[in-house]
């Protein structure tokens, strides 16, 4: 698996030139998250579809008016 960079300012970036996209990153993050599911770190994950709510309410042509914390 190639590891993407999570930084803020490359974030935006990628955002605002299109390159990547919020659903992106998430199925990215699923799919760490999977990959070490044996170590039991999470109390409790969301699934795709669960996240998908909040995914779907992002406009992301109006990125620069989302926070990015």
């Amino acid at each position: 698996m190639q590891t993407m960079d999570l930084s803020i300012s490359t974030l935006h970036r990628r955002y605002r030139d299109g390159s990547l996209t919020p659903s992106a990153v998430v199925d990215y993050i699923l799919e760490r998250c999977a990959a070490f599911s044996e170590h039991h770190v999470w109390i409790c994950r969301l699934t795709r579809q669960q996240i998908a709510i909040y995914l779907d309410r992002l406009d992301i042509s109006q990125i620069d008016k989302l926070p990015l914390f």
